[in-house]
């Protein structure tokens, strides 16, 4: 979404991925301590804890999933570097994930090996490789492992590269079976002890954005609705009459518009579907209320437009004279947004391009059928007026006599135009109220270039999930309790593995190697704050 494909970012990702494979799937867990009042908070490295982590690890250890009528479990998708066992990230791995040598050993030798972690063999993992205590504890000062008031689990899970769509399925089953089984099984445990418990699997993120996704459809329709009640609202007249208002009303005028809105976003994304371009998230939560406010002004403005035109002359001819008269307000306005989302599509970030594509066609489709299809319905709706017939029920009809009375359809102006009419027309008309005005804009325009260089680039990922996401948590002990950042990979190429050669010097950090190799350099750079 963020990356062009042509960039270099793109390439050596797409690199990395094929030639080593990408990253591993991450599924984590963050059971932490809280604190009371005003008090730090308390370890968690404790027997209790110990023995409630245990608990944990067997019950993810016999999660099933179902994939295809089989049954998948965290063995059969975990990442195996060095033997037949997971690689899994915890403070068990200091007992080898075995209780009964929890029991014998105690907790007092997970502490010894939280300093002796890299060289001595009973702390090994069950994987044989040393388990460094910071990536597997949080919330502790400085090295003082033993105060940590988290324990983090991480099960890395092997990844493949996506042609298909299906090389990771078994994988995304298994992690939908596993954050079930914390939300209904563990986090109560976890809470009966008094900790909190926050998790997140590989694909939670992508699950999350589906279902705020289908949960805006719902707002969406909403917000619909709204706009249609006020289209009614603001299109109809006001008579003096009560039974005069079923015929002044313009609710299936209101309905029509909206409907005509829909239809043109949802050309949009059948257009660009068909010629292959993607939708994204940003797509569908923003095009329908930004085409939606652009497509109601302008249906304001030409029904507007026609009401203001004299009773005398034909219907056909005062439609006419509306179209001269705002049509080319309208035309230039629509052009003028088509022409910027347009330009903005040449932008080479993909979610930016898509989104301009996309709004610039549904606007221009809005543009179409207003000038063409709502100016009909136009037509129709004023005729139905004119002959008395009932708003939404055109096959009935009042008497001419309740409809003749109420002048001719001429009222007094709305409220909002006798205000700008009566008040704020006037007042804008004084010296003193004109330079105010442009001395504040101006004032607001150069505060705004002035502060636009205090906008942080990115994108935070807990901006774009549901408040009631149970990432938010998750993202808010990885910053508080982890201490590991993202990887980061240094891919040498057309590398000579000969004796011979000198390719091995001008990488290594060991004694008789070059001192500006590449091991070498990055270490002087890590040392810069």
């Amino acid at each position: 979404l963020w990356v062009s494909p042509g960039s270099q970012t793109a390439y050596e990702k797409q690199y990395f991925d094929s030639h080593l494979a990408p990253f591993y799937r991450i599924e984590q867990l963050v059971l932490a301590t809280s604190a009371s009042d005003q008090l730090e908070a308390p370890t968690i490295v404790n027997d209790n804890n110990f023995k409630l982590l245990f608990q944990i690890q067997k019950k993810i250890d016999d999660l099933r999933a179902n994939y295809s009528g089989s049954t998948v479990s965290l063995a059969d998708i975990c990442l195996k570097p060095l033997s037949t066992d997971c690689a899994t990230q915890s403070v068990l791995q200091y007992f080898q994930l075995d209780p009964k040598k929890h029991d014998d050993l105690g907790i007092d030798h997970a502490k010894f090996c939280f300093e002796h972690y890299s060289s001595e063999e009973t702390c090994l993992s069950t994987f044989q490789s040393p388990i460094d205590p910071s990536t597997i504890l949080g919330g502790f000062p400085g090295s003082n492992f033993t105060e940590a008031s988290a324990f983090v689990i991480t099960y890395p899970v092997n990844n493949k590269v996506e042609t298909t769509g299906q090389e990771n399925a078994k994988a995304m089953a298994w992690e939908r079976a596993y954050i079930n089984l914390v939300k209904e099984e563990i986090l109560p445990m976890v809470l009966a002890q008094n900790l909190t418990l926050s998790f997140s699997s590989e694909s939670s993120i992508k699950d999350e954005l589906n279902r705020e996704s289908t949960a805006d459809a719902i707002t969406i329709v909403i917000s619909y609705i709204v706009m249609f009640a006020y289209i009614s609202f603001t299109l109809g007249d006001r008579p003096s009459r009560l039974w005069a208002l079923f015929v002044s009303s313009k609710v299936l005028l209101g309905l029509s518009g909206v409907v005509l809105v829909m239809l043109s976003v949802l050309g949009s994304m059948g257009f660009f579907s068909a010629v292959g371009v993607k939708s994204t998230l940003i797509i569908m939560e923003v095009i329908p209320f930004l085409v939606l406010a652009v497509g109601v002004d302008n249906m304001c403005i030409l029904v507007h437009a026609v009401k203001r035109q004299p009773d005398g002359i034909v219907l056909e001819e005062r439609i006419s004279n509306a179209l001269v008269e705002v049509g080319p307000s309208i035309t230039l306005a629509s052009l003028a947004e088509v022409l910027a989302f347009s330009v903005s599509a040449i932008n080479p970030m993909p979610a930016t391009r898509a989104f301009s594509m996309f709004a610039a066609m549904a606007v221009l489709l809005d543009f179409v059928l207003q000038v063409t299809a709502f100016v009909a319905l136009i037509v129709y709706d004023f005729r139905r007026a004119e002959d008395g017939r009932i708003d939404c029920v055109p096959c009935a009809r009042l008497k001419s006599s309740t409809v003749a009375g109420d002048n001719g359809g001429h009222q007094r102006l709305h409220f909002v135009a006798r205000y700008m009419k009566d008040v704020h027309g006037p007042i804008l008309g004084y010296r003193p109220v004109k330079f105010i005005v442009i001395a504040v804009f101006v004032g607001l325009a150069f505060a705004s270039i002035a502060m636009s260089t205090r906008l942080q680039p990115g994108l935070e990922q807990k901006i774009v999930l549901p408040r009631d996401s149970y990432l938010q948590g998750y993202f808010d002990d990885l910053e508080k309790y982890m201490k590991v950042g993202p990887p980061l990979y240094f891919v040498v190429k057309n590398f000579n593995y000969s004796s011979a050669s000198e390719n091995t010097n001008q990488i290594c950090s060991i004694n008789q190697c070059n001192s500006n190799s590449l091991l070498n350099e990055i270490a002087r750079q890590s040392l810069s704050p």
